[in-house]
């Protein structure tokens, strides 16, 4: 019976669009059996790096194609491996326009997030005492680095991660914040702006603490 069926049905199939049990199963199903266990997302991303690879832009017209379809694949994998990490996880966020707040509540609710929002200001010592120590905490466009550590200082604890979206002088600001504070600091590129970089602070301390 399949061997009648159209070359078209076959690719799309192939490629997980729809199965025989499309109302009792998720879409593609069948086609990933048990890969997604023994393969595993990290393992999809190295064939996916492995065809980006292999492609060749020359000889091949849809080599371009090809190559935004596997990096949207990789992207996807990356995705669900970033919502299986944060499982359990609980998003608090600050935001002193109440208006603003007001939203983001909203959002929460209809996405099913669970979130706390405080239509209070960061250096409140009462939010600080509320909030305490978190295990992430990022900002964007908030205040330059010297200021913005400052201001997250309260909520760090020895291994909290922050990570701050910067533009093209996110080393200038790094290096004017290391003169009141001592950290570890990684530069990553943004995904969403290719003139934009996230730097990764850990290990916050001023520099009277050593």
């Amino acid at each position: 019976l399949f061997e009648e069926l159209p070359e078209e049905w076959h690719e799309a199939y192939g490629a997980g669009l729809f199965t025989e049990f499309m109302e009792q199963r998720a879409p593609g199903h069948t086609v990933l059996d048990d890969k997604i266990y023994s393969k595993g997302m990290r393992g999809f991303q190295a064939d996916i790096d492995a065809a980006l690879d292999a492609l060749n832009f020359v000889s091949d017209p849809e080599a371009q194609d090809r190559s935004e379809a596997l990096r949207a694949m990789r992207i996807s994998c990356d995705a669900l491996i970033l919502l299986a990490e944060r499982q359990g996880a609980h998003v608090t966020l600050l935001e002193s326009n109440t208006r603003k707040a007001a939203f983001l509540g909203e959002v929460g609710r209809q996405t099913g997030v669970p979130v706390d929002i405080y239509p209070e200001r960061i250096e409140k010592a009462a939010t600080q005492y509320k909030v305490g120590p978190v295990d992430v905490i990022t900002a964007r466009g908030l205040a330059p680095m010297p200021r913005l550590l400052e201001l997250a200082a309260p909520y760090f604890s020895e291994s909290t991660v922050g990570l701050f979206h910067k533009g093209r002088e996110a080393q200038t600001e790094l290096d004017e914040a290391r003169q009141k504070w001592s950290f570890l600091a990684e530069l990553r590129p943004s995904q969403t702006d290719n003139d934009s970089q996230i730097i990764v602070i850990r290990a916050l301390r001023t520099k009277a603490e050593g």
